[in-house]
């Protein structure tokens, strides 16, 4: 009954109930693949409302029941949320199509470094994982990174400059 609360409240645009729903139902259950099914379902939820914090506490808390490459994924996954939300930021704060007179966001720097340590936070804290083959993770952080640089850049110079910081 509360899963079909749920897609009703997620249909209705409510996503923040939705996913409140979802991670009640993910709590209550025992079943691992039910559980990650709705834990999904509540990132989902997340990322349509932009709540970039909550979707990434979503993909982190499911990397915990993953393994091998599934948990690689998720927790590069929840790394990008912070990189998206970067290049996202830039974008719609960016001088070259608003010009310096109309960028009066003084907050620019604070919400940049915000993001950005988050973002190093989950490599660092992927790389203190026993379980984590910390070669492929920067290995695919990489190929990210190339491939964000090779579509336009934005959100790129942070994107390896995350992964420098997170390493050293």
């Amino acid at each position: 009954m509360l899963n079909k609360e749920a897609e009703t409240l997620y249909k209705k645009h409510n996503y923040r109930e939705a996913a409140k729903i979802y991670l009640n139902l993910a709590d209550m259950t025992q079943d691992l693949p039910r559980k990650t099914i709705l834990i999904s379902k509540a990132v989902d939820a997340y990322h349509q409302m932009g709540s970039y914090d909550e979707e990434a506490e979503c993909l982190l808390y499911l990397s915990k029941l993953l393994e091998g490459e599934e948990k690689l994924n998720c927790i590069i996954s929840a790394w990008k949320v912070y990189i998206m939300a970067i290049a996202v930021f830039q974008y719609e704060t960016g001088f070259e199509w608003k010009g310096d007179l109309e960028n009066l966001n003084g907050s620019y720097d604070e919400t940049i470094t915000n993001y950005f340590e988050k973002a190093v936070t989950i490599i660092k804290t992927a790389l203190q994982q026993p379980d984590v083959n910390n070669k492929a993770l920067l290995e695919k952080l990489g190929n990210e990174c190339a491939k964000r640089q090779n579509e336009g850049g934005w959100g790129a110079d942070h994107c390896w400059k995350s992964i420098d910081k997170a390493w050293h």
